[in-house]
């Protein structure tokens, strides 16, 4: 459940986490209109064919604690973070099967979506809608680092931009269906982009056993991008492969995935152990270098 968040189907409402005297002295009043979501809605084979564009419409302070709220129309769904945390797989899979194919079609056909984490991810039974990111942003500047990490910040990379920031979004949201986990953990901010620009987390191939391998290459991939150069060329989202994965049939309906194991889970975990360690070595390491460094140049 959200702290910040309360989504009807008369009304979407996103706590500022400000009262009326510090929402004054922002700009936020001014991001009603030049800050948009976006609201895609699907046909009724599951494929995004409308990208709307989508905003608060009003602002209002609460009589009883004074905290101002961003108030938009209403959507009949659930935040994708609530889904994570109290929802089944049956819920979750097709959700996330949605978000999947909108990201997807944003990146290949140029569609605007705005890249934010969980919280602000609400998805409907044929549409999903993205909220408004610096005003949700900004709502969650509030909350405690683990309460915004969870939010928010788990699902973004600061150095990403456009394709890229989708692509990472989109891997993360993968990588936590199918992990129950996150690829990168740290609460605090600056810790967590320095593990992303270090590609410090356990791969998806590492991560579960039997996972497809160009399903894994696109999420890995994506979750490191500070690895790639400008002309290297993200793998995409096997999306009919990500469908069976998460266990939704060709007809829509849900069944429970039985992956195979490509090896015993004994010797999976063994192997993952060992690759999780090397690999804190050599990120140890090269941040040993690095401080060391600085510190000469500033003799």
């Amino acid at each position: 459940m959200s702290a910040i968040l309360s989504v009807s189907p008369d009304e979407i409402c996103l706590d500022s986490g400000m009262n009326e005297s510090a929402f004054g002295k922002t700009n936020m009043s001014l991001q009603l209109s030049e800050d948009s979501g976006t609201l895609v809605e699907f046909d009724e084979a599951g494929s995004p064919v409308h990208y709307k564009p989508w905003h608060f419409s009003k602002i209002k302070t609460d009589r009883e604690n004074g905290q101002v709220a961003f108030y938009g129309e209403g959507f009949t769904g659930i935040p994708l973070k609530t889904l994570f945390e109290n929802g089944s797989e049956k819920d979750i899979s097709p959700a996330v099967i949605l978000i999947s194919r909108a990201i997807s079609k944003a990146v290949s056909g140029n569609h605007f979506i705005p890249a934010v984490g969980a919280g602000g991810i609400i998805a409907g039974k044929n549409s999903i809608l993205f909220l408004p990111k610096l005003i949700f942003e900004s709502s969650c500047a509030s909350l405690s680092d683990k309460e915004k990490s969870e939010e928010n910040g788990f699902y973004l990379f600061k150095g990403a931009e456009k394709k890229a920031a989708l692509y990472f979004l989109q891997s993360v949201i993968l990588y936590r269906t199918l992990c129950k986990n996150f690829p990168f953990t740290e609460t605090d901010e600056s810790t967590r982009q320095n593990d992303i620009i270090d590609a410090h987390f356990l791969p998806l191939e590492y991560a579960v056993n039997g996972i497809d391998k160009t399903l894994a290459k696109a999420v890995d991939e994506a979750l490191a991008p500070s690895k790639k150069t400008e002309t290297d060329l993200q793998t995409r989202v096997p999306l009919g492969t990500l469908q069976k994965e998460l266990g939704i049939k060709t007809d829509g309906s849900y069944e429970v995935y039985s992956r195979i194991p490509s090896i015993p889970q004994e010797d999976f975990e063994k192997s993952s152990k060992s690759f999780f360690e090397k690999q804190q070595n050599t990120v140890s390491a090269k941040r040993f270098i690095y401080r060391n460094k600085i510190s000469l140049i500033c003799i």
